[in-house]
């Protein structure tokens, strides 16, 4: 041992380690004591806690509150009883907005402390909570103002009232009635602390309106105004307002102490008939485009007209002393178009931006829908950034718009439908879309080519689907206007011009062959058929004269087959051999179409 290290020395460093192990046991036990009491007061309510006389400590929150809110319905729904002038009456809390706020009052019983020393309290204090009132003071007041109209006694001013029209005095009457904003403190401070009548102070109350004045009224205004008819005059027509009718709509009431007559216009409107004012209705005319010249001129809107109805109570009151006769003049009131000629003017539809024209046979029943969906599209404007769906825009093809019979393409088959053959205005529109470079959103070629139209560049549509839906995405709108002949359709757009557009298209290429089908529907077109190919149209969007971008558009047709109306031979009715003899086609399966299938028209 070196000699500076003596025995007493070593006995105390000893006796230091011997401590410092102590020591550190000691704190070991008080941290796992403190995490034992910080878990066992928990993080919900605190321990013996009760809300009345509900135990709730140690509960998770929502199921003290549930528990709450469950122990204190009945007491916190129960009426009120109130007396008031020694009347017995009644207020239901709920509807007074009279409530106990559970999640309030669960929550005034805090929540566990960090220090050991709070620990401690939390874990063995007893902590009792009182039911946390929440009120709806709107409601409440409401309540209180219903209270004081059910007090007998309650008194009145005087008034008057027609019995057929024979005008008759109503006395006033002193009367008694709540003072209001001690009541709704009483109503307040006894909600849920007694279940005793609450007793509502009274006071008394003298009427505004006197005898006197009662009879002044019922002499010179009531009597008067119904002694005579009156008439209305509406431009140049005359409506008489009969003294019965007068009595329905007249009534008083108390402003300052004086009773103020007033006549009901919707009253007297709807005892007259709807068409009583027709004489001052002018429908107002929207502002329209003219392009016969060849550019767009704007048609100015015109301002409507209309009887102001709400100005025939007040006329007739400001009338009601004078005697016979009595006229009163009905006003009329302006009505603003819903396009106007500032609307027209912001546009920007200056020119002609695409227009196109496809050709058909005159004459059959198709061409009968044709014209009547150009007459529905015709004058439709499209606004910048809008989108055009042609079936939302048009709607159902049927006989109530004026829709007739007529083939289409149901199936691969040429069946008879209402609204047959209008896919000639979708093709001839979505080309005016192409030419003026509008974005397409959607379009469906036919299935099969159909040589009036342009071969890759045209739309078939049905309702609901398949439909003709684009975008205008050019910065002014764009005016769609339409025109016919017997054997044309010409849809053309408006607007302001910002692309030149060229179409270039390939030749036909992937040719298929046709089949032969039979269709023994007493509806059935047949068809010679013809083959089906595939092709590429590339439009080129030019400005001043300089390519910007392209398009591709590609359509695929299938074979259109010949169509034998009628049922499929048998094959006992072939020559020896099953060849069948010239001219004849082979037999083909007989093909009966499904009633549910999409019909693009055609």
């Amino acid at each position: 041992m070196p000699d500076h290290v003596t025995p007493s020395r070593v006995r105390s460093l000893l006796n230091l380690r011997v401590g410092l192990i102590v020591l550190g046991g000691l704190v070991v036990l008080a941290g796992g004591a403190y995490l034992t009491l910080f878990a066992i007061v928990g993080s919900g309510v605190l321990p013996n806690t009760k809300v009345g006389n509900v135990a709730i400590g140690m509960m998770s929150r929502s199921a003290a509150q549930t528990k709450v809110a469950a122990a204190l319905d009945e007491r916190a729904t129960a009426k009120m009883v109130v007396t008031a002038a020694g009347q017995p009456l009644s207020i239901d809390p709920a509807s007074a907005g009279l409530t106990v706020d559970v999640k309030a009052t669960v929550a005034a019983g805090g929540r566990r402390h960090a220090t050991p020393a709070a620990l401690w309290r939390d874990l063995f204090a007893h902590h009792l909570l009182e039911p946390v009132l929440a009120v709806d003071s709107a409601k409440l007041d409401a309540a209180v103002t219903a209270l004081d109209g059910k007090i007998v006694g309650g008194g009145h001013d005087g008034g008057i009232k027609f019995n057929g029209t024979t005008p008759i005095a109503i006395p006033p009457v002193q009367g008694i009635a709540l003072v209001h904003d001690k009541a709704v403190a009483a109503i307040r401070a006894a909600y849920f602390t007694t279940s005793a009548p609450v007793t509502m102070p009274v006071k008394s109350v003298q009427p505004s309106v006197t005898a006197d004045e009662v009879q002044r009224v019922l002499t010179t205004i009531a009597q008067p105004a119904v002694a005579a008819p009156i008439a209305l005059v509406v431009g140049p027509t005359t409506l008489q307002v009969k003294p019965a009718v007068i009595a329905q709509n007249l009534s008083f009431s108390s402003v300052g102490g004086h009773l103020v007559p007033a006549v009901n216009s919707d009253g007297i409107v709807a005892s007259l008939g709807a068409n009583a004012f027709s004489a001052l209705e002018t429908p107002s005319k929207n502002a329209s485009f003219d392009v016969s010249s060849g550019a767009p001129v704007i048609v100015p809107s015109v301002e409507g007209g209309t009887a102001d109805v709400a100005a025939v109570g007040p006329g007739i009151t400001a009338v009601l002393t004078l005697p016979a006769p009595r006229n009163v003049n009905v006003p009329s009131r302006g009505i603003e178009p819903t396009f106007s000629t500032t609307d027209a003017e912001k546009l920007g539809v200056k020119e002609q931006v695409s227009t196109f024209t496809t050709h058909h046979p005159c004459c059959a029943a198709r061409v009968h829908n044709i014209h009547t969906i150009a007459d529905i599209v015709n004058g439709a404007v499209i606004m910048p950034g809008a989108t055009f769906s042609l079936n939302q825009f048009v709607g159902p093809r049927d006989t109530k718009r004026g829709f007739v019979e007529a083939p289409m393409i149901e199936d691969g088959l040429f069946q008879n439908s209402v609204g047959g053959g209008v896919s000639q205005f979708a093709t001839t529109m979505f080309n005016a879309v192409f030419f003026a470079g509008l974005k397409d959103l959607e379009h469906h070629p036919h299935s099969y080519f159909i040589s009036r139209y342009p071969a890759g560049r045209e739309a078939t549509v049905s309702y609901p689907n398949p439909n003709l839906v684009f975008q205008n995405d050019q910065p002014t709108a764009i005016v769609v206007t339409t025109a016919y002949t017997g054997t044309s359709l010409t849809v053309t757009f408006w607007g302001t011009k910002y692309y030149d557009i060229a179409s270039a298209t390939s030749a036909r290429y992937a040719p298929t062959t046709t089949g032969t089908v039979y269709n023994p529907r007493p509806d059935c077109e047949p068809a010679s058929g013809e083959g089906g190919f595939q092709i590429d149209v590339t439009q080129t969007f030019l400005q001043a004269g300089v390519s910007v971008r392209t398009h591709l558009l590609h359509t695929r047709y299938d074979p259109e087959p010949i169509i034998i109306c009628g049922p499929s031979p048998s094959p006992g009715s072939l020559p020896p051999g099953g060849t069948p003899p010239p001219g004849v086609p082979t037999p083909a399966p007989t093909v009966t179409p499904s009633p549910t299938a999409t019909k693009p028209t055609h």
